[in-house]
Order: structure tokens, then C-alpha cells, then sequence
């Protein structure tokens, strides 16, 4: 997109010398204004301020979009519209209160993150929120639709990008609701099927999982326990706690943190012999620490201040596979042991029972889960021994 470019020859030694120390070219099509704190220009004969000094990218940026709105007969950004990157920003930060109050998982906030980064940079931080029309949004869904082969993330991002707009009007941050056209939806049913039906085999086999708690050395050996007898994910193995588990009971019983919603499994023999190989570090209430007292996933900044995740459990995974001489399919790691005890839970046909050990809400529709305030543990143990059954046939019975 073209700009008015700036002679040189024109400027003032101070600006030419303001422009050198922030590696602008000469010719850069604002001015700095120090007394405001702005860059400007003059447009129509009207002096329009496009932002602050310490972000020349953002001003400029703000600046093409105003050329190009006028240029095309669109809404001009800063005249009575909010921008993109207002509501982005807010949303963001809204999102980011929620994920600190514990209302949602940070993974939903890495997933909510994303999507937003994905719509900035599609349309630009200057962007009218006014000026994105039917036509945009199409464009967005066809680089969104290019961009991944998993009908389930296309349905994310398009659910997660409306779910902002949503908020910003709810929230009277807009005047109107923004209008995404017919073409701007998530990925049809019958794609999603088709899609599941091919990953189908994604779960692991009974004799693979047994081969690799065989060759696997503690702790790992006990976390794929926990993950094939309970349906644990590596982040809550990670956080789970000394005082979620009655090992004389075989029971633990803690919080999804996920969902927040109870979970109870009772544990195998195996489990329960497994969890007592393992020695507490001190005063560190986790069951699994590593050498340092750390948890094995946690969450850390890293040096551009974006929220990343270490999960040496996955990492320690891989790498136990390869050793064990179990391939993997694609994309498939720890987190698959979960799957594999919902799939093969499904055969005893308690789905209530179920969900209280996966940590699924029991009864969206609230009125059964008001209902419902606790699962007898001989129906749990059914589930679990099922399971069990499953991954060492030997056992059946006893």
C-alpha cells in the first residue's frame, strides 16, 4: 500500500536526528511531536495524531489504514470507531483476569491468545473495526481455512474471533455487533466426523502402553499409570498432590482443573504398589517434583514477555517410546492415554460414572447435576477395573 513520503530536504535537523536515533528513514511519513507525546502528519490540511513515539510500527501501520479507508470510502480509524487493536487488547486482558481468578485453564488462555494474535496480524492493530466487512471476514476464513488441515481448529479460531466481537459489544466497548456474512463459519459437521474417523487409530494399544510402563524408570512409570488408569493428562499429573490420594483406600480424589469439577478414581494394584516407589521431597505437597523441586509442566515468560509451557512429562515421553520401541502415530503422545481410557471405558456404559473420573461436568443441562452428588464407588471401580482388564487380560477376575 503506497504512503506520502516525507522530502527530507524539508525537515528539521532535530526531527532528521530523532529519526537517525530510532533507525527511521529520513523520508518516514510522520513527524514526532514530543510536546504530545505523538506521531503526526497533516492530512486534508488537518493534523491527525497516529499514536505514541515509543511504537513508530503501530503509528505507521494506524497510518496506511487511515490512507487506505480514505483512499476506499471506508470508516477512518480514530474518527468516533474503535480500533482492532482496542478491542483485541482489552479482550485480551479481560481474558487474562479470568485465567488469574482461576475461571479458565491457561491452556483456553493460550488458545484465546492465539487466535487474537492471528486477527491482528491478518488485519493490523490501525484497523476500523467498522470498516470489516462480509468481504474481509471471507478472506480471514480462507487464510484461516489454508493455514490448517483440522476442521476442530478452524471451528476454534472462528468461535474464538467471533467471541470477542461478542464480548466488545456486550460490554458497550461497540456500538453494533459486527457483521461476519455467511461465508465466515466454523467447519461443517460432517467434516469434523470424517476427520475423527481418520485419527480413529490415535489411541495406543494395551501392548504398547504395557511396554512402555515396563521400560519406563520412576517417576515416569507411575505417570503413565496414573494417565491409563485414571485418564490423567501430564498437566495434572504434574499438579497432583499427596493429600489427593488414599493409598490404603486406592482412591484419589481431587479437582479438574480444567473444569473445576470433582474427579474420583479408585487405582489399580499396579498404581497404588507404583505410588509407593515414590518418595516424598520434603515438605513439597506434589507428588512429582523434579531434582530442583520444580513441577514438571509449569508455565514461564520468556524473554519477548509471551506466556510459553514446558512439559518435560511429554518431552520424557517421546523419548521412552523411542526406547521402548514403540512408534507412535502422529501426534499422539502422553495425553493420548487419556483418550485410550475414555475409549475403552465407553464398554461399560456408565457414562456418569465416567465422567466423575475424566472430570467431565455430570448433566450440562445442571438440572442433572444438581441431582447428582455423588457416584458410588463400586460403579467407579467397575470403570477402572474394566480398564484394567483391558491393558493386562491376565487379570481378569482377580
Amino acid at each position: 500500500m503506497a504512503v506520502h513520503r516525507v522530502d527530507p530536504r524539508r525537515r528539521s535537523p532535530a526531527t532528521l536526528e530523532y529519526l537517525k536515533e530510532r533507525k527511521l528513514p529520513s523520508d518516514f511519513p510522520l513527524t514526532p511531536h514530543r510536546g504530545s507525546g505523538q506521531w503526526r502528519t497533516k492530512i486534508h490540511g488537518r493534523t491527525v495524531n497516529f499514536g505514541k513515539l515509543d511504537d513508530p510500527k503501530a503509528a505507521l501501520e494506524l497510518y496506511r489504514r487511515e490512507i487506505h479507508a480514505r483512499a476506499n470510502n471506508l470508516p477512518i480509524p480514530g474518527e468516533g470507531d474503535i480500533t482492532l487493536g482496542e478491542v483485541v487488547e482489552q479482550w485480551v486482558d479481560y481474558q487474562i483476569e479470568r485465567r488469574d481468578a482461576g475461571q479458565i485453564a491457561n491452556r483456553t488462555y493460550e488458545d484465546y491468545a492465539h487466535v487474537a494474535d492471528l486477527v491482528i496480524q491478518h488485519f493490523g492493530k490501525g484497523a476500523a473495526v467498522s470498516s470489516l466487512r462480509p468481504r474481509a471476514w471471507e478472506g480471514f476464513h480462507a487464510k484461516l481455512h489454508a493455514n490448517t488441515t483440522s476442521p476442530t481448529v478452524l471451528t476454534r479460531d472462528v468461535t474464538v474471533t467471533r467471541m470477542i466481537f461478542r464480548w466488545a459489544f456486550d460490554s458497550d466497548r461497540l456500538p453494533d455487533q459486527v457483521r461476519f456474512g455467511p461465508a465466515f463459519k466454523v467447519a461443517p459437521k460432517k467434516e469434523v466426523r470424517r476427520k475423527r474417523l481418520e485419527s480413529k487409530k490415535r489411541t495406543l494399544d494395551a501392548k504398547d502402553i504395557r511396554k512402555l510402563i515396563d521400560v519406563a524408570s520412576q517417576p515416569l512409570q507411575t505417570m503413565i499409570l496414573l494417565g491409563a488408569n485414571c485418564g490423567m493428562t501430564q498437566a495434572e499429573v504434574s499438579a497432583l498432590e499427596w493429600r489427593d490420594i488414599d493409598l490404603d483406600k486406592a482412591v484419589v480424589d481431587t479437582l479438574r482443573s480444567k473444569t473445576v469439577v470433582e474427579r474420583v478414581a479408585t487405582l489399580w494394584p499396579e498404581t497404588v504398589a507404583s505410588l509407593r516407589e515414590i518418595s516424598r521431597q520434603g515438605d513439597i505437597a506434589r507428588v512429582f517434583s523434579t531434582r530442583f523441586g520444580n513441577p514438571f509442566v509449569y508455565n514461564k515468560i520468556n524473554a519477548r514477555g509471551a506466556l510459553i509451557r514446558r512439559d518435560n512429562i511429554a518431552t520424557e515421553f517421546s523419548k521412552l517410546a523411542k526406547r521402548a520401541g514403540v512408534k507412535l502415530p502422529a501426534r499422539v503422545g502422553f495425553g493420548k492415554l487419556r483418550h485410550t481410557f475414555r475409549t475403552v471405558a465407553d464398554n461399560v456404559r456408565d457414562a456418569n460414572a465416567i465422567r466423575r473420573i475424566m472430570g467431565h461436568e455430570i448433566g450440562r443441562d445442571s438440572i442433572e447435576a444438581t441431582y447428582t452428588d455423588t457416584i458410588e464407588l463400586d460403579r467407579i471401580r467397575a470403570v477402572t477395573d474394566h480398564v484394567r482388564n483391558w491393558l493386562y487380560p491376565e487379570t481378569k477376575g482377580k
